[in-house]
Parts: structure tokens; sequence; C-alpha cells
């Protein structure tokens, strides 16, 4: 039983004002019964509970498990997790599984896997019939102590990729300084052959995997005895809440309860509710009030996504606690803790320490430094990768001011710190532990001219940026509210003095939106239409200045217009050019895009002169990362040369040559360029483009599905002001 005798009147208030409230949203005035029946996105997989179909009504979420809505795309229908977006391949409503494949990964021979897979809170797990494959990517050298082939297929230049069963995976990898990125991949057990693994990780990955939803298999039970549905994060079980203010594991007592009340309500709606997710209190202002910033040592303003310091957890996002102990803040990040040197909201970067280094520079355990990268990453700018190295019994006199000593085994032994202006091989010989340690930049200039020592620069600590969106905590914070979130459906809240709100607190409207000057609408209908977060295709929590389908025009501005249902993402015009909108940072404001004529084939189906090059003159797009451009040339006179460059397409009835080239081969070619009569110039990420010099086809179109990334900007008058221009050589 989960509430105590004296909450019974409050719960009982609290369950009546939720079902009223689930009641008046979901039904809006017609039938909910028609609308969570079973639905096809077209290829024979049925979505019902706990599974419901994003549609164009909003009260469709009360169908379904509110993070378990499917969109459809191409007539399949696409779940968005956490950190990607899969195709749903069948969903087993018997043995309470859906098996999933990564978008980016259909139909390619070799994918190229871009992240782990995240469950977070969400009521899934594993089943017996999954393995999980780790990718290291890019390596300098193998990162395995045993011998390992690489995968030909995924290795440009002097760089490799390798993959192995994580089964096999006995002792940590040391990957980092070696390669540029780790990736695990969830596969079938079925599909993947031991002694096969290179030839074969790409066929396993387009039949997916298999994850396990029984934790709310036993909703209809609950719904059909008076209940409601809910999910406790924390056990992970299920729990069906009941009107006498009791909650159980499978159904109510009294199935009579509540049905001559809401009989509507409860014959038709299966709506999951956590009792994590109810305040203590039922007034919104002790959400405000336990909300409030706190200070810990010299860090004043601690707020969300941080939490702590007796804060309820609502009052932050989880991987987000900070413990204040002497005026000494530390955050747990993959079971390492770290001090808190100093944060940057505006910048969203965290400065932190190794706690065990700290105190110690001869730590008791050796653990490399590792990031949760769905919510960390490190700073580019001014943090290099260092590591420390235990055990030594060589003692290069070069590298004495980088030496110091840690007994082992209560001997005295040398020990070093690496820095990347040393060469590492001096090391590899004579010392067997090591620890991977990011430093700052700007300190391994001050240990180089011995203006540091080692602990100095341990207790620089090194900066890390939180990836999160924080355009709607933005947004709250104007309208005087204070940032929350809901760790049960995974939600962003407002907290205002009177309540929460779902996006800002009531304020007058902004400037700056298409509404008209002559056009008049009122201040609730503006918040309900436009403070709210949409989903479009893939993407969810969307909001100003995007809009588009059912998103009123108001809501938005000119050129961010968007088009949900038109292919696997949702599709922007810029400059008459149509993309795909693969992924939207609201943070950062930037977004990846692919150009959709080049999607599906790169031999483009209608007139080739109707290609054009990229363009964001004029715009309020500018390119946002390091690019180069992929120059197509078509149309060609048949030439023997340029071979692996070199594909056919159809053009005006015969098969003409077609070229592509990277900026470095175009200056290898610029005595002997192709002799063609159409060329066009396609961005692309400057790391992604070193793959084509020996990809072939299959790679230039993963680079081109894979996209580019923009910057865009919140210009109302539509005039490009500061934007980039054509991308360009170099």
């Amino acid at each position: 039983m989960i509430s105590k005798p004296q909450h019974h009147v409050l719960l009982f208030l609290a369950s009546f004002i939720f079902f009223f409230f689930i009641h008046s949203y979901c039904d809006n005035n017609t039938s909910i019964l028609p609308r969570c029946s079973t639905y096809d996105c077209g290829n024979g997989i049925p979505i019902k509970y706990p599974f419901w179909h994003i549609g164009d009504d909003s009260s469709d979420l009360c169908c379904g498990y509110p993070k378990f809505g499917l969109s459809c795309s191409n007539g399949e229908p696409v779940l968005k997790l956490p950190n990607d977006t899969y195709y749903v391949k069948d969903i087993n409503y018997a043995d309470y599984t859906i098996t999933l494949v990564d978008i980016d990964a259909t139909g390619q021979t070799c994918p190229r896997a871009r992240q782990n897979l995240t469950l977070q809170n969400l009521p899934l797990d594993y089943t017996n019939l999954d393995l999980n494959l780790t990718f290291y990517f890019n390596c300098i050298s193998s990162p395995f102590s045993f011998p390992l082939s690489p995968i030909g297929c995924l290795g440009y230049g002097k760089l490799q990729s390798y993959v192995i069963m994580m089964e096999n995976q006995i002792d940590d990898v040391e990957w980092v300084g070696k390669c540029e990125a780790k990736v695990v991949v969830t596969v079938m057990k079925t599909e993947i052959i031991e002694n096969d693994l290179i030839s074969g990780f790409g066929g396993a990955m387009n039949k997916g995997f298999m994850l396990d939803w029984g934790t709310v298999k036993y909703c209809g039970v609950c719904d059909d005895s008076g209940g409601f549905c809910g999910y406790n994060k924390t056990t992970a079980e299920f729990l069906c809440f009941c009107g006498d203010g009791t909650a159980h594991s499978d159904r109510c007592k009294d199935e009579n309860f509540f049905h001559p009340i809401f009989p509507s309500l409860l014959s038709d709606h299966r709506f999951l509710f956590s009792i994590l997710s109810l305040p203590r209190y039922v007034y919104g202002n002790e959400l405000y009030s336990n909300c409030a910033p706190f200070n810990c040592g010299n860090i004043s303003d601690i707020s969300y996504p941080f939490w702590g310091n007796n804060q309820p957890e609502y009052c932050g996002r989880p991987g987000f606690k900070i413990d204040c102990k002497e005026d000494v803040a530390t955050l747990d990040i993959m079971s390492l803790k770290y001090q808190v040197i100093a944060i940057n909201p505006d910048t969203q970067i965290l400065r932190i320490a190794r706690l065990d280094l700290l105190t110690s520079i001869c730590p008791r355990q050796y653990f490399n430094t590792t990031l949760n990268l769905t919510l960390f990453n490190y700073t580019s700018n001014d943090v290099v990768d260092a590591t420390l190295f235990y055990n030594c019994e060589l003692s290069p006199e070069a590298l004495a001011f980088n030496e110091f000593s840690c007994p082992i085994n209560n001997f005295p032994r040398d020990a070093y710190l690496m820095v990347p202006t040393v060469s590492r091989n001096e090391f590899l010989l004579g010392c067997n532990i090591s620890i991977a340690i990011p430093i700052l930049a700007r300190a391994v200039q001050g240990l180089l001219r011995a203006e540091l020592t080692v602990i100095q620069v341990l207790n620089q600590g090194f900066e890390v940026r939180w990836i999160l969106d924080q355009v709607q905590c933005g947004d709250c914070l104007r309208s005087g509210g204070r940032c929350g979130y809901n760790w049960t459906v995974n939600q962003f809240s407002c907290f205002c003095p009177d309540q929460a709100y779902s996006r800002t607190c009531p304020s007058p409207m902004p400037s700056g939106s298409l509404l008209n000057p002559g056009e008049t609408t009122s201040e609730d209908e503006f918040y309900r239409e436009c403070f709210t977060p949409f989903h479009c295709g893939n993407l969810s929590n969307l909001s100003y200045p995007f809009w588009g389908d059912e998103r009123p025009e108001i809501c938005g501005y000119q050129g961010f217009r968007l088009r949900c249902q038109e292919g696997p993402f949702p599709v922007i015009t810029i400059n008459d050019q149509e993309f795909y909108v693969k992924f939207v940072n609201q943070s950062t404001l930037v977004m990846t895009i692919a150009r959709r004529d080049l999607w599906d084939d790169v031999c483009p189906p209608g007139n080739v002169a109707d290609i054009k090059n990229t363009t964001l003159n004029g715009t309020p797009f500018s390119y946002a990362a390091e690019l180069e451009s992929i120059t197509l040339f078509y149309d060609c006179q048949n030439q023997s040369t340029y071979n692996i460059h070199k594909f056919q397409c159809p053009i005006n009835g015969e098969q003409r040559d077609v070229f592509y080239a990277t900026d470095a081969l175009l200056r290898d070619w610029s005595q002997n360029l192709p002799d063609c009569n159409i060329s066009v110039e396609v961005p692309a990420p400057r790391a992604a483009v070193d793959q084509l010099i020996r990809g072939g086809k299959d790679a230039l179109e993963t680079v081109l599905r894979d996209g580019f990334e923009v910057k865009y900007t919140l210009d109302p008058k539509g005039d490009g002001t500061n934007v980039g221009s054509k991308v360009g050589i170099g």
C-alpha cells in the first residue's frame, strides 16, 4: 500500500481532480474510443496500447504510455528513443516485445553506428535474445592487447575501426587517445556468427534488436477494475492506482468504485500516471519555492538542470544531482565523483575535477575518466587527452618535470603524466598501469614551462558541456517561472507562483510572431496554441520558431515551416531547396539537415539540369561546423580515370558517367578534370568527407544521408543578416 491513512482524503481529491482533468482534456467533446482504436501505418503492424499513433490530435496521447507514441514514415511506424530514431519492425502483444531497427542503418551494407542505445527511465528492457556489439571508430592504432582485424569498409586513410562482442570483452579497452569514438550497438544473437563478425554486423544491424515492455502489460486489467495505470521507475514495477487511495500490483479491489461517476472515462481511457509525478502538496507555490536556486561554496545560483541541497528531484534532471558538503559541490558521473569547480549556464559548460585525484595523486584504484555521453561531452577548444602512468621502471631524464612517485605494494615507484606533446611510445615499454584523464590545454603549457606541478594541473580540472535543450527553461525563466522536470514521463515543467505549466507562466504575448497586426487572438488561445511543444515526424518537443502542419503560422517565423508527414524526417525548404531535418538542438540553435533530392539516389529522377548548389544566402541559416564541398559531376564523357569515384546515372535515356570529388581530390585532379556538363556542390562535415577518398558510391550516399549542421538565427525579417554564404573550398 503506497499511501498512508492520513493522506487518504488528499489522494482521493487529487485522484478526483486528475480524472476530471484527463476526462476533459482527452474527451474534447468527441468519443475517445474511435481515436484509441488500432492503427496501422501500412506495413501490417497494429498500433495499440501501450503504443499509440502520433496523429493530428493531441488527445491521442491518452491512448497509451506517454513516451510510446509512434509516428508513420514511408508506411512504417517510427519510435523515437532518447538518443535516436528507429523503425518498428514488429510488436508482439503476446510476448510484450518490440523489434526496432536504427533508421540510419536501414539499407546500409556497412552501417556506421552513430549513437549508443539509451533507454533512460522508459519501462523498456533488453531481452535474452539481445547482444551488444562495441565499435571503436577511427583508431590510429588498435586499442586491443590481442590481434583483431579492422573493419575494412569503415576504414579510411590510416584510420581503422573495430568491432567486438561485449561478452568477449573482459578487460576495459584503452581506447581514449587511440580512437575517435566508442559506440555500443544492440543486435539479435541469432544474427551474429562469432567468427564472421566483420562481414555480418551490417546484416545484423538491419535486422534490429528486441526490447521488452512487459512492465506496462497489466494496464487493461487495472483499467477494467476502475483504476488508472502507473509505473514506478524506481522499482521498475507496474502500479494500479485506485479511488480509495491504495495502489496495487494488478487491479483495484472494488471494480465499481468510480464507474458511476466517470463511466466513459474508465471505459475509454488507458492513461499511465505515476505516484512519483505527484507533488507532495497540491499547490503550485510549493513547487516554485522548493526549486529556488541554491549556493554551494563559491558556486552561486545553482539551478536547473542541476538540483540538490535537499531539493526534491523534480527541480532538476536525472544525472545532474549536486551534493554539497562542507561548501564543496560534487557530481557523480559514471560511478566516479567529481568536484564541481565552476558552472556557466550561458555556455552550458561545467568545469570539474576528479575527486579521487584531488586528495591524492596516487589513487587506491585506477579508473579511466569516462562520461555519460547522453548527458555530457568534452569541449573541443580547451581540453586535451592526457594519461597518468604508474608503476614505471624507466625514467627518461627529459621528462623529469612530469615525474612523481607512488607506492605500489608499499614500494615507491615512478609515475608520470603524459601530455599530447610527448611521445607515448617511450612509456608503453616501462609502465604497467595507466589512467586516461582530460586536462585543460592551457594547463599543459604551464606544465611544460615548469610553472605548474602535476597535482596543480589535475586540480584545475577540465571542461565538459552538458547536452540539453535549454530553450524551454529559458522561456520559463523569462516568464517569471522556475524550471523543473517530471522524471516519470520525462517532460519539462515550468513552476510558477500559482501552479505548474507545461512551458511558461502566463504573460503578455511576445513580439516577433507571424501574427499579422490586423489579426487578434485571445491570450489564452495563443498560449494554448503556441506554448505547448509539438511533435513533427520523428522530432519531439519542438517550439518557436518552428511551425507547420497543425501548428499555426502565428507560432513561428517564416522560413521555419516544417512538413511533418512527407518522408523519414520532417521537410524544410531553404532557398527553394527541400531538406530533411534529422535533428534539432534548440539550445544551441543547430539542426542537422540532408538534401531531399539526393536522399534516395544520387541519380536524380528528374532533369539533372534542375539540380542546384546548396546555398544559404539570404536566409536565417548559416553553416555550423567545419565543412567541405562534395562536388558531383553529371553528364560526363566516358572516361576510365578515377574509377573509384565514378558511377553511372541514366540521363536522357542513356547511361552517362557521374563523378564525385572532395576538395582534396579536386586539387589532385586540377590538371585533368572530368569533361562534364553539370557540376553541383553539396556541403558535408570535414571528418566525413575523408572517407570518400576511398569509399565509392555507397560511402557517398551515406555521407549525403548523414547531412550537415546549420545554425539558425531568430531573425524576424528573414534578411539573412550575419548568415553564411555558399560553402566553399577549405
